[in-house]
């Protein structure tokens, strides 16, 4: 898969994955600093999981920075690529990574889809 992520400069020359630049940034948000970036002292950022994502999700929905195929899991909440793994679940609006994935989540979710439609058709008889 092509990366969605094109960098202007890239002083390390790596060649990651849009997910390996996205924890990179996550990891950043959360207090680890990588190893070629220095601050100040007290300057540093450290913030909780959920809000280290709020800032990556208002990015993906604001500005064509950051593709909107890197998901947060519910559960563990390390990050993940959803074009390639996990499951967003429609029934309780939760992300879950592959490691995290509840077991028989597509039963429930056919079995609440299976349940709308009935509803939806004794509305339409």
């Amino acid at each position: 898969m092509d990366n969605e992520i094109k960098l202007l400069k890239n002083n390390d020359k790596k060649e990651w994955t849009d997910l390996e630049w996205m924890n990179e940034f996550y990891d950043f948000l959360r207090g680890e600093c990588p190893e070629n970036i220095h601050f100040g002292k007290g300057h540093g950022i450290k913030l909780s999981p959920n809000k280290a994502y709020s800032i990556i999700y208002y990015l993906q929905e604001h500005f064509p920075l950051i593709p909107d195929h890197i998901e947060q899991c519910s559960e563990c909440k390390s990050l993940y690529d959803s074009n390639s793994s996990g499951y967003h679940a429609d029934f309780n609006e939760k992300f879950y990574c592959d490691s995290c994935m509840p077991p028989f989540i597509d039963e429930k979710d056919e079995r609440i889809m299976r349940k709308r439609f009935e509803r939806k058709q004794k509305l339409n008889d």
